[in-house]
C-alpha cells in the first residue's frame, strides 16, 4: 500500500495495480489465517509448545501423556463437522482482531491515516 500512496505505483496501467492490490490483499489475509491457526493449542501446533513451557511442572507430565492424541483429537476438531462448534469461532474472533491490531500497527507506523 505505501508504494500506491506515495505514487510509485502511477506510472503502471490499472489493470496491474488492482492485480497486486489483489495478490497483497490474500498473501496477508493467508498469513493471518496461518498465524491464528499455528497458535493453536494442540500438540503438533506452536500453542501447544507455548502452554506447554509456561505450565508448572505438574501439569506439563500429565500433558506429556496426553501428547501422542493431541494430533488425532486435532485432526477430529478440523476435519468433521465439529469445526463449526471449535475451529471456525476462534478464526471468526481472531483473524478480524489481528487483522484490524495489524493495519493500526502499520497505519501508525507509516503515517497513514
Amino acid at each position: 500500500y505505501s508504494m500506491i500512496y506515495f505514487g510509485i505505483m502511477q506510472a503502471i496501467p490499472d489493470w496491474f495495480a488492482a492485480g497486486f492490490d489483489l495478490f497483497f490483499q490474500i498473501f496477508i489475509g493467508l498469513n493471518t489465517v496461518l498465524f491464528v491457526f499455528n497458535l493453536l493449542p494442540f500438540p503438533p501446533l506452536d500453542g501447544y509448545r507455548i502452554i506447554e513451557d509456561l505450565a508448572p511442572q505438574g501439569i506439563r507430565a500429565k500433558m506429556a501423556q496426553w501428547e501422542s492424541y493431541g494430533a488425532l483429537i486435532f485432526l477430529i476438531l478440523v476435519l468433521t463437522p465439529l469445526d463449526r462448534y471449535t475451529i471456525q469461532p476462534i478464526f471468526h474472533v481472531a483473524i478480524p482482531f489481528v487483522l484490524e491490531n495489524l493495519q493500526s500497527f502499520f497505519s501508525t507506523l507509516f503515517f497513514f491515516k
